[in-house]
């Protein structure tokens, strides 16, 4: 299993991609209350534990590596993702992915903001109903997994 984690200041989508399938599940972890510092300080006891990877057979991960437009968005997102990555366990792949990199590898980086629902519509296997473009960080958890899973066979085959 490859996961994609996208997240934010107040939750991380998590998508679990079959090695071999498009099928997935996704998992919400909320953070706690507050600000977005007090929020971050809650993230290890937020996220799941780390024989939760292993009960989920994950054996890789893409994760979103922020990119905005103010300093102060990049500040706060990295800080989370520094909290996000000392919960994983250390023997996991992690390939960080900025948005450019992830749209690129699959093959939707010229198109607009709803490529990645299109992507993940078109490629998740029994698609969740209840997903939409207001899911975001859902469908781009999607993608991230996605995309990380083709940077592993695309690695593997290259070998």
């Amino acid at each position: 299993m490859i996961a994609g984690i996208d997240f934010n200041s107040h939750q991380a989508d998590i998508v679990i991609l079959d090695e071999d399938t498009d099928h997935a599940t996704h998992h919400v972890f909320t953070f706690g209350e507050g600000d977005a510092f007090d929020r971050a300080r809650t993230i290890r006891y937020s996220m799941p534990s780390r024989s939760w990877w292993d009960e989920q057979g994950v054996i890789a991960i893409g994760i979103e590596d922020p990119r905005g437009a103010a300093r102060n968005v990049d500040s706060v997102l990295y800080r989370v993702q520094g909290a996000i990555l000392v919960c994983l366990p250390a023997r996991l792949l992690v390939q960080p992915w900025k948005p450019g990199e992830w749209r690129k590898q699959l093959g939707i980086s010229n198109v607009g903001k709803e490529a990645p629902a299109w992507f993940a519509a078109e490629h998740w296997t029994r698609f969740p109903s209840d997903l939409t473009i207001e899911s975001q960080d859902a469908l781009d958890a999607y993608c991230l997994a996605y995309a990380t899973r083709q940077r592993i066979v695309i690695g593997t085959e290259a070998a």
